[in-house]
């Protein structure tokens, strides 16, 4: 699931991105009777929601696919962890769109930035047989973080708070991944407008 939702949604969203910064649909909005708040909402809402579909079509795609459906605690907190991810992989792929120039470069963004968090987080390998050198790098990846939470949600044998509360930990820094690569998009975006 980690590696399919970032490379949908940098797929998807940066493309939407790179459409917006045609300068005769820009021309075209800023002559518009819309506010450029009201526009820019409504393109995040509308990726949010692109966003959702893709986490919903490939949950279904798992259920489908696995033949489980016993609906219990550590489904939900699976549920939960890939919900924010996938919002993770939003914001990031907004970031990428508010880099990239041409749809050239979207194909090898959405390749390095889903495949190379993927290898070294423990998506394709376990994180048991990665060398602790790999798992230090990787640390820096939200990736790394919806692995861990994963592993601890497959770990837990009983509910407790302990744990639940570690698990949300890790699901909180995969969330404050998310947060600041927004932070980051709005900045340079912001700063390419004026510029």
């Amino acid at each position: 699931l980690a590696y399919s939702l970032v490379s949908i949604l940098i797929t998807g969203t940066s493309i939407v991105m790179i459409v917006w910064k045609n300068q005769e649909l820009y021309r075209r909005t800023e002559v518009s009777p819309l506010k450029r708040g009201t526009i820019n909402m409504g393109k995040l809402l509308a990726l949010a929601l692109f966003t959702v579909m893709t986490w919903f079509i490939l949950v279904v795609a798992y259920f489908f696919l696995s033949g489980k459906f016993a609906f219990d605690i550590q489904l939900v907190l699976y549920l939960a962890n890939s919900f924010v991810f996938a919002f993770m992989a939003l914001w990031l792929s907004f970031l990428i769109g508010t880099l990239l120039k041409s749809r050239n470069a979207i194909s090898a963004a959405s390749n390095v930035l889903s495949l190379g968090p993927s290898f070294i987080s423990g998506v394709f390998v376990p994180q048991e047989l990665l060398g602790q050198n790999v798992l230090s790098i990787a640390k820096f990846t939200p990736t790394y973080w919806y692995v861990t939470a994963n592993n601890m949600i497959d770990a837990m044998k009983e509910t407790s708070s302990e744990t639940i509360m570690q698990i949300f930990s890790n699901t909180a820094v995969v969330f404050g991944f998310g947060v600041a690569f927004l932070i980051i998009s709005f900045v340079l975006g912001r700063r390419r407008q004026f510029t």
